[in-house]
């Protein structure tokens, strides 16, 4: 009896391809032709296209990563991993990437589909961008309404974001408050090196 021959789809060139991504190197080249071979089976497939985008830029081809994942933003405009992506892309400090404007704007798409479970974290992600944008009013605002019911593991993050913004306004009497509440809170044994330099 003849065995059933498997008939590969475009989830399994992909897997392969981020095989072939994560060794890196000159397998970057297999892994853009294993992504191709996807999109011939499902040539709407936007991982793929966000996948290839994640090659280029390994590669340090900038450009055609943006496009890339632009494209699969186009191909599903709700396919929140390339929306991340172009968030990540825009807040990389370095001159030919950075751009406070356009990080907002995609960070805001991905938190209109990503899931509700990562809520704060895109909310402190938010107050971030106002706190690197100069907006210190709007990054105190947005991290105190993510305080609100936020994780422990946040808490902190969100403080500190609160308390730095104020300090940065030339508001030190409310960082100091801030500042003295959180060490209450937390103790003084459970402060590290980047605390003390507050």
């Amino acid at each position: 009896k003849r065995r059933e021959q498997y008939t590969p789809i475009a989830a399994d060139y992909i897997e392969l391809g981020d095989a072939y991504r994560y060794l890196g190197g000159e397998n970057g080249g297999k892994a853009i032709t294993t992504y191709e071979k996807a999109l011939e089976l499902d040539p709407n497939n936007a991982e793929a296209v966000m996948k290839e985008g994640l090659v280029n830029y390994n590669a340090r081809l900038k450009s055609e990563a943006v496009a890339d994942y632009a494209k699969a933003t186009n191909m599903d405009p709700k396919y929140g991993p390339a929306l991340y992506e172009l968030f990540l892309f825009y807040t990389t400090p370095k001159k030919d990437q950075l751009s406070w404007e356009n990080a907002a704007q995609y960070l805001e798409k991905y938190m209109a589909v990503a899931d509700p479970a990562d809520k704060t974290k895109n909310e402190l992600l938010a107050a971030t961008i106002s706190f690197f944008k100069k907006d210190y009013d709007n990054a105190i605002s947005k991290g105190q309404a993510a305080l609100q019911g936020a994780p422990e593991a946040y808490k902190n993050k969100l403080t500190l974001l609160i308390g730095d913004s104020y300090l940065q306004k030339g508001d030190s009497l409310n960082a100091q408050k801030i500042m003295d509440a959180y060490v209450q809170e937390v103790g003084e044994s459970k402060l590290d090196s980047a605390d003390c330099n507050r």
